[in-house]
C-alpha cells in the first residue's frame, strides 16, 4: 500500500543540510528544487511539523498542480497516523472551487437556479470570453468587461473551468466572509511546482499572503514545460527576487540520478557546469537503422542486457518516453516484451469535485492508493457522520470486490460510484464527471491506466506525463531534428522543449538511453529520413555519453 511505503520513507530518511535549513525556516520562503533533490520529502516533513503545532480546527493549504502529485504529498504528510486537522490537499483548481467559489460565490454572483456544475467553455462566445480573461493581465478591465457575463453563467449553474482563477480572485476581493474564513482556518500556504503557475493563480497567491498565511513555494525553472497551457515560470522568478518578503533556499543536490546523468543534464543547460567525479558513464546513445518500428525491436533485444548491467529486477521501473502519441503508438505496436501504455483518461483532466472523487475510488479499487477509511475520513466527519462513513465504506468495498473479480463488470455498476458521490458531495453533482467515469469504465485501455504496471511490464508514456516520476532505466525517444525542438519554434518554445528533454533525462535513476533512428514517421504518417536533434550536441554533451554496444 502507498501509505505503508510513505511511512517507511518518512521514518527512515534523514534530512540533508540544505533540507534542514528549509525545515527550520519560520519565515515565508521560496525553494528552487532540482530534480531528485527530495522536495516532496522536505515539504512533507515541514507540513508534518506545522500540523503538530496547530489546533484541531486549523490546518495548512497544500497545493500541487496535478492530482497524482497531490495524492503523493498527502500520503507522505499523513503517513503513520498524522492528523490532517483542517488541512486542504489538492490542486489549485480544486482549492479555488471548494474553498472560495462554491461557498462564497452566491453572495457575489447571485443564487444559481440549478446546482453548480463545472463546465469547459463550449460555445463560441464562451471560448472568446475565457480566452480574453486568460490573456488579460488587467483585473479592473476583466471586471468591467467580462464579470457580468460570468455572473449570468453562474446564475444558470455553470462555472466555467477556464475562468476559475479570476472568479476566485473576485470572490476573495469582495467577500469579507471568505477572507475571514481562510484566515481562521489555515495557517500556511504551501504550493509545489510553482513554475507551472498561471497569471490569475499567482495573483491570488499574493493576495493570500497579504491575508497573513505563511507561504512556502517550491519550483524549478528548468522543469517548466506547460507554456502551451498558459503557465509561466516568470511568476516563480518574481517571488524568488522579492528578498524583502521571501527567503530564497536551494535544493541543489540530485540524490536520485547516477552522477553521470547529473553531469549530463547540468551540461545540457550550461556549458560551464561543474562535473561531479564518477568512474562510470550511464548516459548511453543508440542510433538504429530503420524507423521507430526497428527501434522498438532493438529495445526488445537489448532491454534484458541493460537491466542486468544496472541491476533492475522490476521491469515496471523501466520507461520508454516519447514526445507524441504517434511515436508511442508505433512503439506499442512493435514492442514484443510485456509493456503497459499509460494513456490519458477523461478523468485525468476532469476538474469537478465528483471527478476527483471518482479518481480516488478507482485508485483504491486498483492501486490501493489509500484505504476505504481514509477516503471516508477525507470527506466526512468521523464524529458526527458515523452512519454515512459506514455506508461509504460498504459501497467502496463492493466496488473493490467487483474490480478484483471482473473489472469489466464495473461499467454495469456505475451507480455505486454515483451513490458514493451523493453521500459525500451531495451539492457537487456533475453530469460531465459521470460521463467521463462511464467512458473510463467502458474502455479496457482507459481503465488500465488506473491499474499499476506489473513487475514484468515496461511502462510507455509521454515526456509530459513522466514529470514527477522516476525510473531505474529510461529510453528517451523522439530525439529528432524538427521534433525536439519542434520545427520553426520561437525562443520560448525552444526553451520549453529543452526543459522537456531535461525532464526526460532526469527521470532516470541509474541509466538513460538516448535513442534515434535513421528514419522516422512525419505528421502525415510517411517515412522520411531522420536527423538527430540539435539537443544531442548542445554544449558539448556528446562527449559525456557513450554508445551502447
Amino acid at each position: 500500500m502507498l501509505r505503508r511505503a510513505d511511512s517507511v520513507i518518512m521514518s527512515t530518511m534523514q534530512p540533508t543540510k540544505e533540507q534542514k535549513r528549509i525545515l527550520s525556516e519560520a519565515r515565508d520562503c521560496v525553494v528552487i528544487a532540482k530534480p531528485g533533490s527530495g522536495k516532496t520529502f522536505t515539504l512533507a516533513l515541514k507540513i508534518r511539523a506545522i500540523l503538530a503545532e496547530l489546533p484541531e480546527y486549523k490546518g495548512v493549504v497544500a497545493i500541487s498542480f496535478t492530482n497524482k502529485a497531490s495524492d503523493e504529498l498527502q500520503g507522505r504528510c499523513l503517513s503513520g497516523g498524522v492528523a490532517r486537522k483542517a488541512s486542504f490537499f489538492g490542486t489549485i483548481d480544486k482549492f479555488f472551487l471548494t474553498e472560495i467559489v462554491i461557498p462564497f460565490g452566491r453572495q457575489i454572483f447571485g443564487d444559481p437556479k440549478e446546482e453548480l456544475s463545472v463546465v469547459e467553455a463550449e460555445s463560441e462566445s464562451e471560448l472568446d470570453l475565457v480566452g480574453s480573461i486568460l490573456d488579460s493581465g488587467d483585473y479592473a478591465k476583466v471586471v468591467s468587461e467580462y464579470l457580468s457575463e460570468l455572473s449570468k453563467l453562474y446564475v444558470t449553474g455553470r462555472v466555467v473551468l477556464e475562468a476559475f482563477g479570476f472568479m476566485a480572485m473576485y470572490v476573495f476581493n469582495n467577500s469579507r466572509a471568505c477572507r475571514r474564513y481562510l484566515r481562521a482556518r489555515y495557517s500556511h500556504l504551501v504550493v509545489d511546482e510553482y513554475q507551472d503557475c498561471g497569471f490569475w493563480q499567482h495573483a491570488l497567491f499574493v493576495r493570500l499572503c497579504d491575508l497573513g498565511l505563511r507561504a512556502i513555494v517550491v519550483g524549478d525553472l528548468d522543469q517548466s514545460i506547460f507554456a502551451f497551457a498558459r503557465k509561466d515560470p516568470k511568476y516563480l522568478v518574481e517571488l524568488a527576487r522579492d528578498s524583502e518578503r521571501f527567503v530564497l533556499y536551494p535544493l541543489s543536490k540530485n540524490h536520485r540520478c547516477h552522477r553521470s546523468i547529473v553531469n549530463y543534464s547540468a551540461r545540457l543547460l550550461s556549458a560551464s557546469s561543474v562535473e561531479l567525479q564518477t568512474s562510470e558513464t550511464r548516459v548511453y546513445e543508440c542510433q538504429i537503422e530503420g524507423s521507430e518500428a526497428q527501434l522498438a525491436e532493438w529495445i526488445d533485444r537489448e532491454v534484458g542486457r541493460l537491466t542486468e548491467v544496472i541491476d533492475v529486477v522490476d521491469m515496471s521501473r523501466v520507461a520508454v518516453l516519447f514526445r507524441g502519441r504517434r511515436t508511442g503508438n508505433l512503439v506499442h505496436q512493435n514492442l514484443s516484451i510485456p509493456h503497459k501504455a499509460v494513456v490519458p483518461t477523461p478523468l485525468d483532466t476532469e476538474p469537478s469535485l465528483w471527478g476527483a472523487l471518482f479518481r480516488k475510488v478507482l485508485g483504491i479499487a486498483f492501486a490501493r492508493e489509500r484505504t476505504k477509511f481514509e477516503l471516508a475520513e477525507e470527506y466526512l466527519s468521523l464524529e458526527y457522520q458515523t452512519r454515512e462513513v459506514r455506508k461509504v465504506m460498504k459501497l467502496v468495498r463492493e466496488i473493490v470486490e467487483i474490480a478484483e473479480n471482473n473489472a469489466d463488470d464495473l461499467k454495469e455498476r456505475i451507480g455505486l460510484f454515483i451513490e458514493v458521490a451523493r453521500m459525500v458531495l451531495p451539492a457537487a453533482a456533475n453530469d460531465r464527471a459521470i460521463d467521463s467515469l462511464s467512458r473510463v469504465l467502458s474502455s479496457r485501455s482507459l481503465l488500465g491506466s488506473f491499474i499499476p504496471a506489473g513487475e514484468d511490464e515496461v511502462q510507455l508514456m509521454t515526456l509530459h506525463r513522466s514529470k514527477g516520476l522516476e525510473f531505474d532505466l529510461v529510453f528517451h525517444l523522439d530525439l529528432y531534428r524538427f521534433i525536439m525542438p519542434k520545427y520553426k519554434c520561437t525562443e520560448d518554445e525552444y526553451v520549453q522543449d529543452l526543459n522537456l528533454h531535461y525532464v526526460g533525462i532526469t527521470r532516470a535513476r541509474n541509466a538513460v538511453v538516448l535513442c534515434t533512428s535513421t528514419y522516422r514517421h512525419n505528421s502525415e504518417g510517411s517515412i522520411v529520413r531522420a536527423e538527430p536533434s540539435e539537443f544531442m550536441y548542445l554544449n558539448g554533451v556528446e562527449q559525456m555519453r557513450v554508445e551502447w554496444k
